[in-house]
């Protein structure tokens, strides 16, 4: 009841609360409207993310605005490569094939060899003997792929037992020819001039007394003791067995074994001429060794 004093009368009005149902129906009526609105949103959710669909000639031609299909590229002629292209794009290539550093070793050329050799020398029939280090050195030609033409030349010490050996140095030089029995085999056969050179050996001279009275050259029977000097040459020859390793297309390196013989004549001047033919009074003795060596070198082409 609300009341009103102005004209001294009394009004009566309705309560300002709603009844029930007016409540119920207000509550249906604010549901339906909630859901409307949230099925609003989510249909425009849902236009945002979906792209605008172009038409034929739009795709074909890529017009601004709409989205173009996929690209499709013109073919390329084999063999063609640009910058853009992608790692597994590009066209797949042989390179050419490269001859091999054993391949390159067979070809005919010039060869030059450089080593070192360790070696042991025997005198035949109680001549003196001995052993040392050299040095050897050979050049030639490969022919082709199973013949090489070399020239070898070896020179090293030769030393014995103080007063019974040998005291200098030896040499050999051969021509050599060397047969390849594979890529890293080879045999080598070698014939050519082998010598030694002495100075004082301290070995004993067999005809002291001998020597002073000579007056013509003199030679030494077979199997007479040593002279107590040999400088002289003769014939030598070899058999080397060598195994090669390729080191790269100009190089290589070789071990080898190597057994080899040689008839030498020694010369001992008396410093005396003939007084008629004014010719060296000389002594003379053949000299027969063998040997055997141990080498390794290094080979360029």
């Amino acid at each position: 009841m609300v009341a009103l004093w102005g004209d001294d009368r009394t009004v009566s009005r309705a309560p300002l609360g709603l009844g029930v149902a007016a409540r119920h129906r207000l509550r249906a009526w604010g549901l339906v409207a909630c859901v409307g609105l949230a099925a609003l949103l989510v249909w425009g959710s849902a236009s945002a993310a979906t792209p605008a669909t172009a038409s034929a000639p739009d795709r074909a031609a890529g017009t601004p605005g709409h989205a173009a299909g996929p690209e499709r590229r013109a073919p390329r002629a084999p063999g063609s490569a640009t910058a853009t292209d992608d790692d597994d794009e590009l066209p797949f290539r042989l390179s050419l094939p490269t001859e091999s550093d054993r391949a390159a070793w067979k070809r005919p050329g010039f060869r030059v060899e450089v080593g070192l050799r360790y070696g042991l020398v025997r005198g035949l029939a109680g001549l003196p003997g001995g052993e040392g280090f050299g040095v050897a050195t050979r050049m030639g030609v490969r022919v082709d792929e199973d013949w090489s033409l070399l020239l070898g030349f070896s020179y090293g010490a030769a030393t014995g037992q103080l007063g019974t050996g040998l005291a200098g140095l030896r040499y050999l030089v051969t021509a050599e020819p060397v047969w390849h029995l594979t890529e890293r085999w080879s045999l080598a056969f070698g014939l050519g001039l082998a010598g030694f050179v002495e100075g004082g050996s301290g070995r004993d001279d067999p005809d002291a007394a001998g020597r002073d009275a000579l007056v013509a050259p003199y030679t030494f029977p077979a199997g007479s003791k040593a002279m107590p000097s040999c400088n002289g040459a003769g014939a030598g020859a070899l058999l080397r067995l060598g195994w090669t390793v390729v080191l790269g297309p100009l190089s290589a390196t070789t071990f080898s074994a190597q057994v080899d013989a040689q008839q030498t004549l020694c010369v001992d001047d008396t410093g005396r001429v003939e007084p008629d033919t004014a010719e060296p009074i000389v002594r003379r003795q053949w000299w027969q060794h063998v040997g055997a060596s141990l080498g390794w070198s290094f080979s360029w082409r």
